[in-house]
């Protein structure tokens, strides 16, 4: 009985044990960035719109630190594989978005040996570049609160700042074009985000337009129209 023990012992002593970590299921979140631009005051998140780019990050948790360039990664997109289906060892995919609404982003995460892990999928909502109006005082300068689209005036001139919201950030800035239009005419040759609106120049009514759009992706585009009405 005594030789059983022992041999029983020497045993145990050779099998490696695993650890509580090891042992514990891997946790995947999904984390979507847009590079989009907004206002300065805008404390929401950057959502990604049409024609533009989002980057979608595993992160990988358990009870214990994990490396994610320890684990495979095969992504698909709205069901298709990406790499050929090839696992590579990228935690992050970005994607390229056009006209769709909504991509589903998913990954499944392998260790070594090709044993699956875990599987994670996530629907992005894909919105569309927008802008609005906010006027800029003399004194207190930009508003944060968005002009109406019939606005009402009282003094003899308004200055009017466009605010666009989602425009993607990784496009160059030379890419893009803008221009104000006030009673079906362009208002100025000057490309800018600011226009000063005098009762004497334009008349009691104008028609405001404004739109920004892009000559290398024409989805990345915003267009928004107000009336100013002096009285």
């Amino acid at each position: 009985m005594k030789i059983i023990y022992f041999l029983t012992f020497l045993i145990l002593l050779q099998v490696p044990q695993l650890s509580h970590a090891e042992n514990s299921p891997l946790r995947i979140d999904l984390i979507t960035t847009a590079n989009t631009n907004v206002p300065p005051f805008y404390g929401g998140r950057k959502l990604p719109s049409t024609g533009g780019q989002l980057s979608v990050s595993a992160i990988l948790s358990n009870e214990d630190v994990v490396n994610p360039l320890n684990y495979w990664y095969l992504w698909k997109i709205n069901g298709k594989p990406q790499n050929g289906g090839t696992p590579t060892r990228n935690s992050t995919i970005l994607i390229e978005t056009t006209l769709e609404s909504t991509i589903t982003a998913s990954v499944t995460i392998t260790d070594d040996q090709g044993k699956i892990l875990g599987t994670k999928a996530h629907t992005i909502p894909i919105g569309k570049p927008e802008l609005y109006f906010y006027e800029v005082y003399p004194l207190r300068g930009l508003s944060t609160q968005a002009l109406p689209k019939e606005l009402l005036h009282t003094q003899e001139e308004i200055t009017i700042q466009a605010g666009t919201y989602f425009i993607d950030a990784t496009i160059p800035t030379h890419h893009f074009f803008s221009k104000w239009m006030v009673n079906d005419a362009l208002f100025s040759e000057k490309e800018t985000n600011i226009i000063t609106l005098q009762k004497s120049n334009v008349g009691e009514t104008a028609n405001v337009g404004y739109k920004i759009g892009n000559t290398t992706e024409f989805l990345q585009n915003a267009y928004n129209t107000i009336v100013v009405k002096f009285k």
